[in-house]
Protein backbone atom coordinates (compact mmCIF):
# COMPACT_ATOMS: atom_id res chain seq x y z
CA UNK A 1 0.00 0.00 0.00
CA UNK A 2 2.65 2.66 0.66
CA UNK A 3 4.75 1.80 -2.40
CA UNK A 4 1.38 2.42 -4.22
CA UNK A 5 0.90 5.61 -2.44
CA UNK A 6 4.64 6.85 -3.39
CA UNK A 7 4.06 6.19 -6.95
CA UNK A 8 0.76 7.90 -7.07
CA UNK A 9 2.22 10.77 -5.18
CA UNK A 10 5.60 10.79 -7.63
CA UNK A 11 2.86 10.56 -10.39
CA UNK A 12 1.18 13.28 -9.11
CA UNK A 13 4.28 15.48 -8.80
CA UNK A 14 5.38 14.79 -12.00
CA UNK A 15 1.98 16.20 -13.78
CA UNK A 16 2.60 19.40 -11.36
CA UNK A 17 5.95 20.02 -12.55
CA UNK A 18 4.53 20.25 -16.16
CA UNK A 19 2.41 23.21 -15.59
CA UNK A 20 4.73 25.43 -13.27
CA UNK A 21 2.79 28.81 -13.96
CA UNK A 22 -0.60 27.16 -13.18
CA UNK A 23 0.83 25.58 -9.70
CA UNK A 24 2.89 28.67 -8.26
CA UNK A 25 1.56 31.31 -10.05
CA UNK A 26 4.73 32.54 -10.43
CA UNK A 27 5.26 34.36 -13.88
CA UNK A 28 8.93 33.87 -15.91
CA UNK A 29 10.34 36.45 -18.19
CA UNK A 30 9.87 33.85 -20.97
CA UNK A 31 6.44 33.27 -20.39
CA UNK A 32 5.69 37.15 -20.08
CA UNK A 33 7.66 37.68 -23.15
CA UNK A 34 5.66 34.85 -25.15
CA UNK A 35 2.23 36.43 -23.41
CA UNK A 36 3.19 39.79 -24.58
CA UNK A 37 3.83 38.68 -28.03
CA UNK A 38 0.10 37.90 -28.94
CA UNK A 39 -0.76 41.19 -28.07
CA UNK A 40 -1.24 43.38 -31.09
CA UNK A 41 0.63 46.64 -30.02
CA UNK A 42 -1.10 50.29 -29.91
CA UNK A 43 0.34 51.92 -33.23
CA UNK A 44 -2.26 53.12 -35.64
CA UNK A 45 -3.71 56.43 -35.60
CA UNK A 46 -7.17 54.64 -36.59
CA UNK A 47 -9.20 53.45 -33.41
CA UNK A 48 -11.03 51.55 -36.20
CA UNK A 49 -7.70 49.44 -36.91
CA UNK A 50 -7.65 47.60 -33.53
CA UNK A 51 -10.03 44.11 -34.27
CA UNK A 52 -12.14 41.48 -32.75
CA UNK A 53 -9.38 39.00 -32.47
CA UNK A 54 -6.65 41.41 -31.60
CA UNK A 55 -9.04 42.44 -28.18
CA UNK A 56 -9.50 38.34 -27.57
CA UNK A 57 -5.67 37.85 -27.64
CA UNK A 58 -5.76 40.92 -24.92
CA UNK A 59 -8.22 40.21 -22.88
CA UNK A 60 -7.04 36.50 -22.80
CA UNK A 61 -3.64 37.74 -21.95
CA UNK A 62 -4.89 40.16 -19.54
CA UNK A 63 -7.01 36.55 -17.75
CA UNK A 64 -3.89 34.73 -17.89
CA UNK A 65 -1.92 37.65 -16.26
CA UNK A 66 -4.37 38.16 -13.46
CA UNK A 67 -3.50 34.64 -12.02
CA UNK A 68 0.12 35.36 -11.27
CA UNK A 69 1.16 36.60 -8.17
CA UNK A 70 1.42 40.10 -8.24
CA UNK A 71 5.24 40.10 -6.83
CA UNK A 72 6.34 37.89 -9.85
CA UNK A 73 4.94 39.87 -12.09
CA UNK A 74 6.28 42.99 -10.68
CA UNK A 75 9.78 41.44 -10.50
CA UNK A 76 9.43 40.33 -14.77
CA UNK A 77 8.06 43.68 -15.84
CA UNK A 78 11.50 45.43 -13.86
CA UNK A 79 13.46 42.64 -15.25
CA UNK A 80 12.22 43.01 -19.16
CA UNK A 81 11.45 46.82 -19.39
CA UNK A 82 14.95 47.31 -18.17
CA UNK A 83 16.69 44.83 -20.12
CA UNK A 84 14.13 45.79 -23.05
CA UNK A 85 13.88 41.85 -24.39
CA UNK A 86 11.12 42.55 -26.59
CA UNK A 87 8.93 44.71 -24.41
CA UNK A 88 6.69 47.01 -26.14
CA UNK A 89 5.42 49.61 -24.10
CA UNK A 90 1.98 50.33 -25.61
CA UNK A 91 0.91 46.59 -25.34
CA UNK A 92 1.45 46.93 -21.93
CA UNK A 93 -0.14 49.74 -21.77
CA UNK A 94 -3.21 48.41 -23.16
CA UNK A 95 -3.01 44.89 -20.84
CA UNK A 96 -3.06 47.14 -17.83
CA UNK A 97 -6.49 48.97 -18.75
CA UNK A 98 -7.86 45.97 -19.38
CA UNK A 99 -6.55 44.06 -16.46
CA UNK A 100 -7.63 46.78 -14.19
CA UNK A 101 -11.44 47.49 -13.28
CA UNK A 102 -10.41 51.43 -14.20
CA UNK A 103 -13.00 54.03 -13.88
CA UNK A 104 -14.21 55.89 -17.24
CA UNK A 105 -15.80 58.92 -15.22
CA UNK A 106 -13.34 60.10 -12.41
CA UNK A 107 -12.75 63.41 -10.96
CA UNK A 108 -9.64 65.23 -12.53
CA UNK A 109 -7.82 64.57 -9.57
CA UNK A 110 -7.70 61.26 -9.86
CA UNK A 111 -5.91 61.49 -13.49
CA UNK A 112 -2.16 59.48 -12.84
CA UNK A 113 0.56 59.04 -15.44
CA UNK A 114 3.89 56.91 -15.68
CA UNK A 115 4.40 58.24 -19.29
CA UNK A 116 3.76 60.75 -21.75
CA UNK A 117 1.40 59.41 -24.02
CA UNK A 118 0.09 62.03 -26.46
CA UNK A 119 -3.47 61.99 -25.67
CA UNK A 120 -3.79 66.18 -27.12
CA UNK A 121 -4.10 65.67 -31.21
CA UNK A 122 -7.46 64.91 -31.95
CA UNK A 123 -10.26 66.52 -29.21
CA UNK A 124 -12.42 63.75 -29.45
CA UNK A 125 -9.71 61.15 -28.41
CA UNK A 126 -8.57 62.76 -24.88
CA UNK A 127 -9.11 61.22 -21.53
CA UNK A 128 -11.31 64.06 -20.87
CA UNK A 129 -15.05 63.27 -20.87
CA UNK A 130 -17.82 66.31 -21.34
CA UNK A 131 -18.62 65.81 -18.46
CA UNK A 132 -15.87 67.21 -16.45
CA UNK A 133 -14.75 63.82 -15.67
CA UNK A 134 -11.43 61.85 -17.07
CA UNK A 135 -11.45 58.66 -18.47
CA UNK A 136 -8.98 56.68 -16.86
CA UNK A 137 -8.81 53.48 -18.62
CA UNK A 138 -8.36 55.81 -21.54
CA UNK A 139 -7.56 55.29 -24.39
CA UNK A 140 -10.47 52.27 -24.01
CA UNK A 141 -13.81 52.70 -23.22
CA UNK A 142 -16.12 49.44 -21.98
CA UNK A 143 -19.66 49.12 -23.10
CA UNK A 144 -21.81 45.98 -22.09
CA UNK A 145 -18.30 43.75 -21.81
CA UNK A 146 -17.17 45.06 -25.07
CA UNK A 147 -13.94 47.14 -25.03
CA UNK A 148 -13.14 49.64 -27.78
CA UNK A 149 -10.04 51.82 -28.58
CA UNK A 150 -11.23 55.45 -27.75
CA UNK A 151 -8.15 56.95 -29.19
CA UNK A 152 -5.85 55.65 -32.24
CA UNK A 153 -1.89 56.12 -31.57
CA UNK A 154 -1.04 59.56 -31.54
CA UNK A 155 2.81 59.17 -30.55
CA UNK A 156 4.76 59.05 -27.09
CA UNK A 157 7.01 61.92 -25.44
CA UNK A 158 9.47 62.17 -22.77
CA UNK A 159 10.86 60.04 -20.13
CA UNK A 160 11.01 56.33 -20.79
CA UNK A 161 7.02 54.71 -19.41
CA UNK A 162 7.55 53.13 -16.08
CA UNK A 163 5.29 50.31 -16.11
CA UNK A 164 6.38 49.08 -12.69
CA UNK A 165 5.02 51.83 -11.43
CA UNK A 166 2.35 51.75 -12.80
CA UNK A 167 1.26 48.08 -11.81
CA UNK A 168 2.05 48.94 -8.46
CA UNK A 169 -0.05 52.09 -8.50
CA UNK A 170 -2.57 50.21 -10.24
CA UNK A 171 -2.53 47.43 -7.74
CA UNK A 172 -2.95 49.38 -4.60
CA UNK A 173 -5.90 51.60 -6.38
CA UNK A 174 -7.87 49.11 -8.22
CA UNK A 175 -9.39 45.95 -8.10
CA UNK A 176 -8.65 43.47 -11.38
CA UNK A 177 -11.31 43.86 -13.97
CA UNK A 178 -13.84 41.01 -14.11
CA UNK A 179 -13.01 39.53 -17.45
CA UNK A 180 -15.66 37.16 -17.43
CA UNK A 181 -18.08 39.34 -18.66
CA UNK A 182 -16.10 40.17 -21.71
CA UNK A 183 -17.71 40.07 -24.97
CA UNK A 184 -15.42 40.21 -28.37
CA UNK A 185 -16.55 43.33 -30.49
Amino acid sequence: MRRILSISVLFFLAQLSCFPDEVTNTLSQQRFLDLLATIRPWQSALKEDYKAQDWDRLVETARIMQKFTPSSVQNVLKESQTNNIGFDDSKVYLLFRVMFALPEHAPARELFGFGWWVQMEFPDETPNNKDGTVNLAWPISWNNGKPLLVSGFQGYQGPPYDAVAEFDYLLKHYKYRDLSKYKSP
